[in-house]
């Protein structure tokens, strides 16, 4: 993850490539490979929304991507918002207030 940091304000196109790159590396079929990926994908949400908060074209779209990805993974496993949220530093009420928000929208 921290080699796709360099795109994570940059290029959004870049920064998926990157996350997309890695999860494929992430090794299938092992007991933690949906926890894993739950982790990859989370973290790639947060920052795909944080360069979205700064406006870097292509990011909201990356963030949506990512958002999808997650929770999926998110309910396979049965991890709830406040454990998962823990799992990167910064303020849980706030990004979980953010999940809300986008899958509201995505509701529409």
């Amino acid at each position: 993850m921290a080699a796709c940091q360099e795109y994570m304000h940059d290029d959004a196109d870049e920064y998926r490539s990157c996350i997309d790159a890695v999860a494929r590396e992430i090794p299938r079929g092992r007991k933690d490979t949906t926890a894993r990926l739950l982790g990859h994908y989370y973290y790639a949400w947060v920052g795909a929304n944080s360069s979205a908060r700064l406006s870097l074209p292509g990011a909201k779209a990356a963030a949506r991507v990512y958002l999808r990805e997650f929770r999926a993974l998110q309910r396979k496993l049965g991890v709830d918002d406040k454990t998962l949220c823990k799992a990167v530093e910064g303020d849980c009420g706030q990004r979980v207030g953010v999940i809300e928000k986008m899958e509201r929208e995505r509701g529409r």
